[in-house]
């Protein structure tokens, strides 16, 4: 097999079209930036599984009601001196509502 060379003057190292492509994709980003900035762009926002469930519990926590420090202290003190009066009717109330017995 004979390979002539027919004088074409090819660089295979010629950057035409790498410039070319360059300036293509400098100028599709220009436009992108500027039909962002105007307003016109579509963004978008996408969270992942770890932030839907920290917001979820975050969520939660703010339903959570705040502790009484003064109201666990005294029952503390209450426990500790012996004085401690179970409420059994609050408390069988209360456990009969959750089991929506009443």
């Amino acid at each position: 097999m004979k390979i002539d060379n027919n004088n074409n003057n090819i660089n295979p190292l010629s950057t035409q079209k790498t410039d070319a492509l360059y300036q293509a994709e400098k100028e599709k980003a220009s436009r992108l930036q500027e039909s962002n900035a105007l307003g016109t762009g579509k963004d978008r926002v996408e969270f992942s599984d770890r932030g839907r469930l920290l917001a979820k519990a975050r969520a939660s926590l703010d339903e959570v009601p705040e502790t009484d420090m003064d109201r666990i202290n005294q029952l503390r003190q209450q426990i500790e001196n012996g004085t401690y009066e179970i409420p059994h009717e609050k408390l069988a109330e209360t456990l009969l509502s959750r089991l929506k017995l009443t």
